[in-house]
């Protein structure tokens, strides 16, 4: 049980900080989440694409070197 109030509270953390950056960048808090979700699939050379009919993003993993 303390696990999970640590894990809730760190999730909580880290959702108020990129509220704080939308609010700072004029943004809404989804396009911040997008832009920050991309930046982390392109630093990682991860394929990353968008499926409105399956409802999201939908990630491609990098050839293993």
């Amino acid at each position: 049980m303390m696990l999970i109030n640590e894990v809730l509270k760190e999730k909580y953390e880290a959702q108020k900080k990129l509220l704080e950056k939308a609010e700072n960048e004029s943004l809404d808090y989804f396009s911040v989440v997008e832009k920050d979700v991309k930046d982390l699939f392109s630093k990682n050379n991860w394929k990353l694409t968008f499926a409105k009919r399956k409802g999201g993003f939908i990630r491609h993993s990098a050839p293993h070197t």
